[in-house]
């Protein structure tokens, strides 16, 4: 009697399939994450902004994944700070993602503008005002600026008004 020889079929090498990403899994990382702004409080330094419980009164406006750009309030620093994890009755787990120092200015703010001209930081309000000084006969400091988020945006309104353009 003849054998039957069972022949296994031979096994393919299965190859990697590629499942390419639908749309529907797609998302706006602008709407999963929000960017925020702080002016850091006088006195606050880096090391402040990693520590839970700087941010404890504000932990429930944020997400995991946030992210916070701090300026110091004198703009002496720069940082930018992520936020790790954030759950209710725990602690905020936060990381530096960058970190500068200011540069040293070519000019100082006293150099570029009139005497009688400042930039001032108004704690309350978090923002910054350019003013023109009061002269001795008049009642008060001029708001000439509007609120600022920055030094920066201030100096650069301040330079373009026409109390010092038309000098």
């Amino acid at each position: 009697m003849a054998e039957a020889i069972r022949i296994k079929p031979t096994e393919a090498k299965k190859e990697r399939r590629m499942k390419p990403a639908r749309s529907e899994q797609l998302a706006l990382l602008q709407s999963k994450n929000t960017q925020w702004h702080l002016i850091a409080p006088p006195g606050c330094t880096r090391e402040d902004l990693l520590e839970p419980a700087f941010w404890a009164y504000a932990s429930d406006r944020f997400k995991s994944r946030d992210t916070i750009e701090v300026h110091a309030v004198d703009r002496q620093w720069w940082c930018l700070i992520q936020i790790r994890s954030v759950a209710p009755a725990m602690p905020v787990v936060v990381r530096e993602l960058d970190y500068d120092e200011a540069p040293e200015p070519a000019l100082t703010m006293h150099q570029m503008l009139p005497a009688n001209h400042r930039i001032r930081y108004d704690e309350d309000r978090g923002r910054y005002f350019g003013e023109r000084l009061s002269s001795p006969g008049e009642q008060d400091d001029h708001d000439l600026t509007g609120p600022q988020f920055t030094w920066a945006e201030c100096l650069a309104c301040l330079l373009r008004h026409p109390t010092i353009t038309d000098r």
